[in-house]
């Protein structure tokens, strides 16, 4: 059955390092899946690895304690691939406003983007000069590229033994979530949780980052840049992203263009 983290369970510390423990990384782009890798690679002590696509690894060389990184669909390839491994797909939801924002401010910043999902539905250029009130953000985040990355973690969330974990649970109560997420997967803890986020603060990792990879982090920050109108159009074009785990388009009303461009500026600046 599919396992949904934000409910009730813990877990203690002791797990050994020699334990096999393989962990896949599978969802949406932005979703904050580096952070998670972060926070589980140094909790568990688990080798860390990404990839653009399921091709560029080498499946048969996979630690026997590792965290792969990977935004790619369930296809049946795909999920025997991970079942011959005994490789535990991992999913993050976000809320799908906050990912296209935070796609939107990473863009100019990271061509590499244009390689996920090997492309498809297109990529990224159409935001290197847009803001949230442009036409051109409205035309991507209602288009196919938008459609193509939002459907990554609705599609493996419905896989039977993939971890769902959210995204605003997990900023919000960290170390219950991955002590939840310890007890889905039955692996102890090698290191204290504590340790891990710590060491892996936000402020921590943007003061060494050149790409801007790590930003606000801050769930929720899209309702000060879209605006109900957007919101709406964004939410009718992409029902399954809304749908697949509860989110709404709850913009608020009284945000207009203006106020939402200004806010822009000034968390762009800041």
């Amino acid at each position: 059955m599919r396992v949904n983290l934000g409910d009730s369970g813990g877990s203690g510390i002791g797990g050994q390092e020699g334990d096999p423990l393989r962990l896949a990384l599978l969802n949406t782009p932005r979703s904050g899946s580096t952070w998670l890798r972060c926070l589980l690679g140094t909790t568990f002590q688990l080798e860390e690895f990404s990839a653009f696509v399921p091709e560029e690894v080498r499946w048969n060389a996979f630690p026997q304690r590792g965290i792969l990184h990977l935004h790619a669909l369930p296809t049946p390839a795909m999920r025997h691939v991970l079942a011959r491994y005994g490789i535990r797909p991992v999913v993050v939801r976000r809320h799908p406003l906050d990912v296209l924002i935070s796609i939107l401010h990473f863009a100019p910043y990271e061509p590499g983007t244009a390689r996920w999902l090997g492309g498809a539905g297109g990529d990224e250029r159409p935001l290197w000069e847009a803001t949230p009130t442009s036409p051109e953000f409205l035309e991507y985040a209602t288009g196919p590229r938008a459609r193509a990355l939002l459907s990554v973690s609705p599609a493996w969330a419905e896989i039977d033994d993939a971890v769902v974990v959210g995204y605003e649970q997990l900023t919000a109560h960290p170390i219950e979530g991955i002590c939840r997420l310890a007890t889905e997967l039955r692996a102890k803890a090698v290191r204290d949780p504590r340790e891990a986020i710590a060491l892996h603060s936000l402020a921590r990792h943007r003061s060494v980052n050149r790409n801007q990879h790590y930003w606000r982090g801050q769930p929720g920050i899209w309702r000060r840049l879209v605006t109900r109108e957007t919101a709406d159009q964004i939410a009718e074009a992409q029902p399954l992203a809304f749908r697949a785990f509860g989110y709404e388009a709850d913009a608020d009303p009284e945000l207009t263009p203006e106020s939402a461009a200004e806010n822009w500026r000034q968390l762009r600046a800041a």
